[in-house]
């Protein structure tokens, strides 16, 4: 038996992005520098999710890196990646999180280490979580604000349905508040890692007469970016043959 993917590589897992990420691309704002007019909402604690088109992912790859402007320099905040974005609705599911110290004012960078980076695909967009105190810092009716923003007091507590891999409905957007607003808020992107095996054969021999469901082998998928999903998948060659099966999550080929 001969697994290959479509680019003649073999291997069991294959990995097809029409649009990978480009190296240090920006999505949010796209300058952050000092700006005598920002400031922060310092009497709330909410979470926010942006909608506007600068700010949604159009690219396959993972975060690198965080940057915003805070007004406060002890304080939390999480990063976030959110999926599934209903804006009409106020709705989106929090894909995963990066939680950080905040430690000066003024301009903030988190590079975040290759396991820790959270995956985005197309569609995906960015938020955050002030865990003391909103410290993002903000233009306010300007030139270039937008309504397009999601927002939710959490002062009096964290719903059970804001979480990593919940779907939340949002009790605002810029429409509500009715405040338009520009955050100094961005994330930086890279191509995701390379997924590899690590103890794939160059041929597998079974005998004719084998049992349906017979473990004929398990594929050991590896990837630096811990919290990307992998999945397995057979591409066949000639002659085509639907004789095998691959679990795509766990890599077990039957």
């Amino acid at each position: 038996m001969e697994l290959m993917c479509a680019d003649g590589v073999h291997e069991m897992w294959c990995c097809v992005h029409k649009d990978t990420c480009v190296a240090n691309d920006i999505y949010g704002r796209d300058d952050i520098a000092d700006d005598p007019g920002l400031f922060a909402d310092e009497t709330k604690l909410s979470g926010f999710v942006m909608t506007d088109a600068a700010s949604r992912f159009d690219c396959c790859g993972v975060v690198s890196a965080w940057e915003f402007q805070s007004d406060f320099d002890d304080d939390s905040i999480d990063l976030q990646v959110w999926e599934n974005v209903d804006a009409a609705n106020k709705q989106a599911t929090m894909k995963a999180f990066n939680s950080e110290k905040v430690d000066g004012l003024g301009i903030q960078r988190f590079d975040i280490a290759e396991a820790d980076r959270i995956p985005v695909r197309s569609g995906d967009t960015i938020g955050w979580r002030a865990v003391d105190a909103d410290l993002v810092k903000y233009l306010l009716n300007c030139g270039t604000c937008t309504l397009d923003y999601m927002q939710e007091d959490l002062s009096g507590g964290v719903p059970g349905t804001y979480g990593a891999g919940l779907q939340h409905t949002f009790t605002q957007d810029g429409n509500d508040v009715a405040e338009t607003r520009d955050f100094f808020f961005r994330a930086e992107v890279t191509p995701g890692a390379t997924p590899t095996l690590d103890n794939l054969p160059d041929t597998v021999s079974i005998v004719n007469d084998v049992a349906d469901g017979f473990l004929v082998f398990t594929a050991q998928m590896l990837d630096a970016n811990a919290l990307d999903v992998l999945t397995a998948s057979i591409i066949n060659i000639a002659p085509a043959t639907t004789n095998f099966v691959i679990e795509a999550d766990s890599g077990k080929c039957r």
